[in-house]
């Protein structure tokens, strides 16, 4: 059995939780896409079946907070208005 570390569970847990690649991507490409941004800098890569454990584990939490980021309040933005002169 494979130790991973709190990081790598937290990261993929992230990754899953983001609502574009959440809808898009699999198991597989969550792995390939992890395997990718990681292998060479972290030295740790991962597999479908531990991607798809983790988010088996964690279903209902990721419903809830995919939930809370589609219907959050958005940013107010600062209105920047350039050559007034008052």
């Amino acid at each position: 059995m494979i130790e991973y570390t709190l990081w790598t569970y937290m990261k993929i847990l992230m990754t899953t939780i983001h609502p574009i690649l959440f809808k898009i991507s699999g198991c597989r490409k969550m792995a390939d896409n992890f395997n990718r941004r990681f292998a060479k800098s972290k030295q740790v890569t991962v597999d479908k079946i531990y991607v798809n454990g983790i988010i088996q584990q964690h279903q209902y939490e990721i419903q809830a907070l995919c939930k809370y980021i589609k219907h959050r309040k958005p940013r107010t933005v600062r209105r920047i208005s350039y050559g007034e002169s008052t």
